[in-house]
């Protein structure tokens, strides 16, 4: 048997940042004589070999890439579906980059090498992540900043500069050539998560010139129709969610019998698993990871699940996908009271359920106004007012939120809301582990303890901010990484096919 392998993204990273040390990208414009002389002065001014550069076709110009690749052996023409922006220009190509560094080129304006490799350098030494050219005219930019960022629109707002928005062209303007990806994802309960999850990639997809459809994961595969409309799709791309030993989808249970009839290249990021029995679909389960295009899991114990299972192509550990949504990106704490948001307990029969009367006491001594909205229907019996508001909304008016919802803890991480995480089931103490506030994670019967745990972590506020400010670019970088590193497998899967 092959020896098995895991890679971490942070491995993965440096393997790439190694063999190149600067991407530099350009919009190609409207102009084919103008960029045609620009590609000239670079191709005459001798790059260094670890150096690529990345033209994008954002006007739909006619570009004979094989011929300029003759001159310029580095160079990589993107052929965008539709007329972009500035921003979506720089935006697609920064998901196609290899480089450690992104040089953003705003203009047919020469610049120096050795200018150029002198302010890396800088850049290298002073742990500074960005730098700007007198004339706004070249931005250079740690990739990993970028993509914690979420692009180049946050970027250029942090930096205080204009993004140069053009007129954007609609996509069913021009023939789609990304290709048809179906979304398996869960959209059933109207859970807060499952909608952050889908949206997230929903978007990232159609950013980069993708199609979508969608697929109703917890249907039955007759009811789904999945078999057939995978086939008749590019790309088959599970996002997000968990696999759980008794509602584990069809799919997944099945996939032993299931992976013949699908045709369709595909690939997984963002699951996870619970500490559960999975025995019964072992071989569903290595299959599954050893068939696909890419799988990322959203920690490292979920690993093991398929390691367990035998599986030898084993997923690659990650984090959360939802960590790179763009509105969370862009929320921010403005309020300054106590909420809780609480749960159904799925597993009642195993750790049996929330005494609810002593929750309900121990948040009304800590001061929670209301509870946030949830799908399900069981903190009613908190007796707490239930907001109707939206629910970003009330996470961000919140000042410290005691959640058992995981993304709900994720959110508010994001917006700058302290969290005190009632661990329900594994994924929640993964997160807390994640976002560095595991001492403050309790378990479904500590009631007891939540007074406590308020009052330290109102004294210890300022050190866990400190720390969430540390780890929230990271983990966002994280995420816009492992959807980036998808769309570049799956475009070579397509293209393979």
């Amino acid at each position: 048997m092959a020896e098995c392998d895991s890679v971490s993204v942070a491995s993965t990273e440096g393997q790439i940042n190694a063999a190149v040390r600067c991407s530099i990208i350009l919009p190609a414009g409207d102009d084919l004589s103008k960029l045609s002389k620009y590609l000239l002065c670079m191709s005459q001014m001798s790059l260094p070999a670890d150096y690529e550069l990345i033209v994008v076709n954002n006007k739909r110009l006619e570009l004979d890439e094989n011929r300029l690749k003759v001159s310029l052996p580095t160079l990589k023409v993107l052929n965008p579906d539709r007329v972009l922006s500035q921003e979506q220009s720089f935006d697609r190509a920064a998901m196609r980059a290899s480089g450690k560094y992104l040089l953003l080129v705003r203009g047919f304006i020469e610049f120096d090498k050795l200018l150029l490799e002198e302010a890396v350098r800088d850049l290298e030494t002073s742990g500074e992540r960005v730098s700007v050219s007198a004339n706004e005219h070249f931005v250079l930019v740690e990739r990993f900043h970028y993509a914690s960022l979420g692009g180049f629109g946050d970027l250029f707002c942090s930096l205080g500069l204009p993004t140069g928005q053009v007129h954007v062209v609609a996509n069913q303007d021009f023939e789609n050539k990304n290709g048809t990806v179906l979304l398996v994802v869960c959209l059933f309960e109207n859970n807060f998560g499952d909608i952050l999850i889908y949206e997230t990639i929903d978007k990232k997809l159609k950013d980069a010139g993708f199609e979508t459809q969608i697929v109703e994961v917890s249907q039955s595969l007759t009811q789904s129709k999945l078999v057939e409309k995978a086939n008749k799709s590019d790309f088959l791309y599970f996002a997000g969610g968990g696999i759980i030993e008794r509602w584990a989808p069809q799919i997944v249970k099945n996939f032993d019998l299931l992976h013949k009839h699908i045709r369709a290249p595909y690939g997984v990021v963002g699951l996870s698993t619970g500490e559960f029995d999975y025995t019964a679909f072992n071989n569903s389960l290595k299959l599954f990871s050893e068939k696909a295009a890419f799988f990322y899991t959203r920690d490292e114990e979920s690993v093991e699940t398929f390691r367990k299972a035998g599986a030898c192509k084993l997923p690659i550990a990650g984090v959360d996908i939802a960590f790179a949504n763009d509105t969370l990106a862009r929320l921010k704490r403005t309020g300054n009271i106590v909420t809780a948001s609480f749960r159904n307990v799925p597993y009642i029969d195993i750790g049996g359920d929330l005494d609810w009367d002593m929750w309900s006491d121990a948040l009304r001594k800590i001061g929670v106004e209301y509870l946030i909205w949830d799908c399900s229907n069981a903190q009613e019996k908190l007796g707490i007012t239930i907001s109707e508001n939206d629910i970003l909304e009330d996470i961000s008016k919140s000042y410290i939120i005691v959640a058992m919802r995981f993304h709900i803890i994720l959110a508010a991480s994001m917006m700058g809301v302290l969290t005190i995480p009632i661990a329900y089931c594994p994924k929640v103490k993964r997160l807390a582990k994640q976002l560095g506030i595991e001492d403050y994670c309790l378990e479904p019967d500590d009631h007891d303890k939540l007074e406590s745990t308020f009052r330290r972590l109102r004294s210890n506020e300022k050190t866990v901010r400190k720390n969430l400010e540390a780890r929230g670019p990271e983990l966002r970088s994280r995420a816009n990484e492992i959807i980036w590193d998808s769309i570049r497998i799956m475009e070579k899967s397509m293209h393979e096919r």
